[in-house]
């Protein structure tokens, strides 16, 4: 009789199974601690995305009120008063106090009388060695020579008075007589005075002659002119054509000024001309 071999329980694990339970345990226990470490290093959140809307919108407030109303309450500066005895440092010297301002008194001359007419014999005489010509004047007007080269004035009145000052010409009832030389140059052969004055432009659009005539002066030919200039007024002007430049003789007119037009009219007559300048 065999004898009998011993039979294997159905309910015995297989080795293969078994091996595989193991290593999948293994993968769930190693992925509970990753993620129990992760979760111990990472910061706790503090506040939701609602709570950070919130206070977003919250600090805009508060920065948009501070620009719009800004802080007024403010400390005053705080003025410091000034020692009006204060000692003077060792090695310093006292000032010495100014003496108060005078007052500078001026006695202006008296105005030519515009109603009586000098005498021509008592006239003083002026003689401009530069530009080369002599003139004569009332005793009682005054005269401005100018700088060197520049225009001779005759005042009839005291030019240096300081109420005067600020005036842009003559004051009302008062009047200057003015001689300037200008250089031409650009005379064309044969050229006269008056061709040369409205050549050059003397006269512009705007400006009204009222009156014109030829009136030589010291045997030089001349050319007297009453205009009213746009922008200057009447002047009764005389040009006297020299050999290498032009005399210009120039007053404000006014038609009821007897006197002073007889002035006028006797310094022409009795100016002097040096015909060629040195």
């Amino acid at each position: 009789m065999s004898e009998r071999q011993p039979r294997k329980s159905p309910l015995s694990p297989s080795p293969l199974p078994l091996a595989l339970f193991i290593v999948f345990a293994a993968l769930i226990g190693l992925g509970a601690l990753y993620l129990f470490t992760i979760g111990m290093t990472a910061p706790a959140p503090t506040q939701t995305g609602a709570q950070q809307n919130a206070l977003a919108q919250a600090t805009a407030t508060v920065e948009a009120d501070t620009e719009e109303e800004p802080n007024y309450d403010l400390t005053p500066t705080r003025v410091l008063p000034v020692p009006t005895d204060a000692p003077v440092p060792p090695g310093a010297k006292s000032p010495i106090p100014l003496p108060p301002p005078t007052e500078i008194s001026y006695t202006p001359g008296p105005t030519a009388s515009l109603e009586v007419l000098v005498p021509i014999e008592e006239w003083r005489e002026y003689v401009n060695e530069q530009q080369g010509f002599t003139i004569k004047y009332p005793p009682n007007w005054y005269l401005n020579p100018g700088p060197t080269g520049q225009t001779t004035q005759i005042f009839s009145y005291d030019f240096n008075d300081p109420a005067l000052d600020g005036y842009k010409g003559p004051p009302l009832d008062l009047t200057k007589i003015e001689i300037g030389i200008t250089q031409a140059q650009q005379f064309l052969p044969n050229e006269s005075i008056h061709e040369w004055i409205y050549r050059t432009g003397r006269l512009g659009e705007d400006d009204k002659l009222i009156q014109e005539e030829e009136l030589p002066v010291d045997g030089l030919p001349a050319l007297r002119q009453l205009v009213d200039f746009e922008y200057g007024g009447l002047i009764e002007g005389v040009y006297v054509k020299r050999t290498n430049d032009v005399i210009i003789i120039g007053q404000h007119y006014r038609e009821d000024w007897a006197i002073p037009n007889q002035v006028f009219a006797l310094l022409v007559q009795n100016f002097r001309i040096q015909k060629e300048r040195q």
